[in-house]
């Protein structure tokens, strides 16, 4: 997260499987947490939505079942300003 001390406001990043199974259980989890958050958005990539996170334009970013290479250019990104970033 960012700076945004309340998750009622913080706009929130993620992303969907191309597989089925998977995309029924982020399904799931995206019913659960959006009632709890301002909103989300999809960009379409975990790269940019890392670097979106990276610049402070929104303030967080979740996605189940990435692989590492969904990732990896973004998270190098990311530690580069000291973003947080746990995975």
């Amino acid at each position: 997260m960012n700076d945004n001390d309340s998750l009622q406001s913080a706009i929130v990043t993620t992303g969907f499987s191309y597989r089925p199974e998977r995309r029924e259980f982020q399904g799931g989890m995206l019913q659960h947490i959006l009632p709890r958050i301002g909103d989300i958005r999809r960009f379409g990539s975990a790269a940019l939505d890392l670097c979106w996170l990276a610049t402070g334009r929104v303030d967080a970013f979740y996605e189940e079942g990435l692989n590492l290479w969904d990732y990896a250019a973004g998270s190098l990104i990311v530690s580069e300003p000291e973003a947080p970033l746990e995975l």
